[in-house]
């Protein structure tokens, strides 16, 4: 297996790492998810162990003591027993334990794919992030040269006696604050990689990073992934959940008021002592039918009942709260994606303008037509359309993630 791991991570190196193989990496090093894993397992034995209500119990015994019923006479008693319960009727508590321990199952499972899903997140989430910061250090880097290109430029004109020494200056302070945030994106990159690092579990480089495709012409209908979410969404299931066991608990706590039946039998082999134990103490095999009810109990499953309810009508208004806290979520994150798609489409329109603009206004420049103000503003117009295309396009992509968290999707 660790060769397997080796081979991949190491054509990861040659080929590049997608989104799919940083989240396949994530999910097979997660210790989140193999102990969420470890504990499922823990409650499919539970569950099964729900089972051995309906199962009679069987008990084999060994006695041997040394009894004094009158100062005139004792005896010895040396036996085996066998002793068989089972429980014909306790008001369907087993049964109701059951179905509850089913439940508890079910919630296991929830638990463990949210784990997933919270884990798929994150790696998207490092992964865009990442992306997002490796392209705005692109587009700072096309802008030093771009600036350094321009400083030259002014640099020969003040040699010249063209311009004034104020151009070369304002172009030295506009490099040096463009090399400041250059050196912030590296760190914000660096810091990006580590938090991808601390998921994947392996060292990687930006380089290695596949850029995504963003479908620009999908659009996100609000009911269709309201009503797929209620119907996929683990949080939402594990809510229903626990609903459906808050009304076994009730049902059991129910089962109180009722009476307990229960059969037994016992078969005695004595070896020492039986005739006595026979005469004197009725300790021969028998089997026995036995009902209990309990009249009064200090009202304790009176309160107990009440209590079961209660918690009942508080997980129904939990869950009507959830709903309406997922439609809000899903609003908000279909108006951020509509959002950044027009963004994206108005900045790829102006990219091309801005293109052209620099152009034109950087001929005209080294010609000693156009100002240095105007060849700033014109770089300043071309490296805004570059960010906000790369901002609105990893936008869409951290909007259409969070979409597929609350769909349930990888």
């Amino acid at each position: 297996m660790k060769k397997i791991i080796l081979l991949f991570v190491s054509c990861l190196w040659v080929y590049g790492l997608s989104l799919e193989s940083a989240i396949s990496l994530a999910i097979n090093h997660s210790d989140n998810l193999k102990e969420q894993d470890a504990l499922k397992k823990r409650v499919d034995m539970l569950y099964k162990s729900s089972f051995s209500a309906y199962v009679p119990s069987l008990d084999f015994g060994y006695v041997f003591s040394y009894n004094i019923p009158s100062v005139s006479r004792s005896y010895l008693l040396n036996s085996f027993n066998l002793r068989v319960n089972y429980n014909l009727f306790n008001g369907l508590k087993d049964y109701y334990t059951n179905l509850d321990s089913k439940e508890t199952k079910k919630r296991s499972q929830y638990s463990y794919y949210t784990a997933h899903l919270d884990l798929v997140l994150q790696t998207k989430m490092a992964y865009i992030k990442a992306l997002q910061s490796r392209a705005l250090l692109k587009i700072l880097e096309e802008r030093r040269i771009n600036i350094e290109t321009q400083r030259h430029k002014a640099m020969q004109f003040v040699s010249q006696g063209i311009r004034s020494k104020n151009e070369s200056l304002s172009m030295d302070i506009t490099l040096s604050n463009t090399l400041i945030s250059i050196q912030n994106a590296k760190l914000n990159l660096e810091y990006q990689l580590k938090v991808l690092e601390q998921l994947l579990k392996t060292t990687i480089s930006d380089e290695e990073l596949e850029d995504i495709k963003i479908d620009t012409n999908r659009i996100l209908d609000r009911e269709e992934i309201l009503n797929e979410a209620l119907q996929k969404n683990p949080q939402y299931l594990n809510l229903l959940s626990n609903l459906e066991s808050a009304k076994y608990k009730e049902k059991i706590a129910m089962g109180n008021f009722l009476p307990s039946v229960d059969f037994s039998g016992v078969k005695y082999w004595y070896i020492d002592g039986g005739s006595a134990a026979l005469t004197n103490y009725g300790l021969q095999s028998q089997v026995r039918v036995s009902v209990s009810w309990n009249i009064f109990n200090g009202l304790s499953d009176g309160y107990r009942f009440q209590a079961s309810r209660y918690y009942t009508l508080s997980l129904q208004s939990k869950i009507q709260a959830f709903k309406r806290s997922l439609s809000t979520q899903i609003d908000e994150i279909i108006r951020q994606f509509d959002l950044a798609k027009q963004q994206y489409e108005i900045s790829n329109n102006a990219l091309k303008k801005a293109e052209e603009n620099y152009k034109i206004t950087n001929n005209r420049y080294t010609q000693g037509i156009s100002t240095y103000t105007e060849l700033i503003d014109a770089e300043l117009l071309l490296n805004t359309s570059r960010t906000n295309i790369s901002q609105s396009k990893y936008d869409m992509a951290t909007a259409l993630a969070q979409i597929d968290y609350l769909l349930s999707l990888d």
